[in-house]
């Protein structure tokens, strides 16, 4: 925010007139009143990576009150299985679930086209772009989610109780989007602009954030983007094996069969950026 007491008008070499700013003053809105702890510490230090980004140290306004987030893993290439994941978990942990405001975010339209009504448990009605659920509690009732989707760039400005995220994944339409970093747009943004993945990191920022409660973001565990690799790092989550050699995949353990001996094995998760590594379990 900032604030001119006055303008003085001088002489423009292009246009005739330019104007000369007088005193400024910069005030930084640090407070938010939408999510809580631990939210406001995982996302102000996500978006904080980019050192050309203005320094701020929000703090809620409440001191009750808190904006949980996970990192919910699909393992066979559709969010359809991890959705119903996160949706079944809503029915059987929320009480009020079907008063909450539910938004599900994708970074592009056709986010919403790739999730598969496997016998008929979503109800997707793409003129109003909602996704219906129904599922039981774990009392037996029978309860329906209905949830709002929403591109992320629609839904700035916008605030659900709880927010799922689709595609957090590497390539070029996932997220971060590689279309935001051609080298034709670079020419247009100032040196600030610049750093790597930096708009893609506003963006996945302000989806972040549009939550009040609760933040669930969707990836697949094999192809996983830089994104949700920092957010890994960050929540230190012990429950994920990480690659001895390239130490960022996680080993995803496999069994077969094979001339009628089982098997068992880790594997890499990241094989497509080109780590190798296996290792058999006896």
């Amino acid at each position: 925010m900032h604030f001119t007491p006055y303008l003085s008008p001088s002489s423009c070499p292009v246009f005739g007139v330019h104007y000369n700013f007088g005193y400024t003053v910069k005030s930084k809105i640090e407070t938010t009143y939408r999510f809580h702890e631990p939210l406001i510490r995982v996302s102000s230090g996500f978006i904080l990576k980019n050192p050309n980004q203005e320094k701020k140290e929000l703090r809620g306004a409440a001191a009750l009150g808190t904006t949980e987030y996970r990192i919910v893993y699909s393992d066979d290439g559709d969010d359809t299985n991890a959705l119903k994941q996160v949706l079944d978990e809503l029915l059987g942990t929320v009480r009020d679930i079907e008063e909450k405001k539910i938004l599900i975010l994708g970074r592009y339209n056709f986010d919403i086209d790739r999730i598969k009504n496997q016998g008929g448990a979503f109800r997707i009605d793409r003129r109003m772009d909602t996704v219906g659920y129904s599922g039981r509690t774990e009392t037996g009732a029978r309860k329906t989610i209905e949830a709002q989707y929403l591109t992320v760039h629609k839904a700035k400005g916008l605030e659900g109780d709880i927010l799922i995220v689709l595609n957090c994944n590497a390539g070029k339409y996932g997220f971060p989007s590689q279309m935001s970093d051609d080298p034709v747009l670079n020419l247009l943004l100032s040196r600030a602009d610049q750093y790597e993945n930096g708009e893609e990191r506003r963006v996945f920022y302000a989806a972040m954030t549009r939550a009040k409660e609760r933040l669930y973001l969707i990836a697949e565990r094999a192809y996983k983007s830089k994104f949700i690799q920092e957010l890994e790092s960050d929540k230190a989550d012990s429950s994920l094996r990480k690659c001895p050699r390239c130490k960022t995949a996680d080993l995803v353990r496999k069994t077969g069969v094979t001339k009628g001996k089982p098997w068992a094995m880790w594997a890499w998760s990241n094989y497509r950026f080109g780590c190798d590594y296996n290792e058999w379990i006896n």
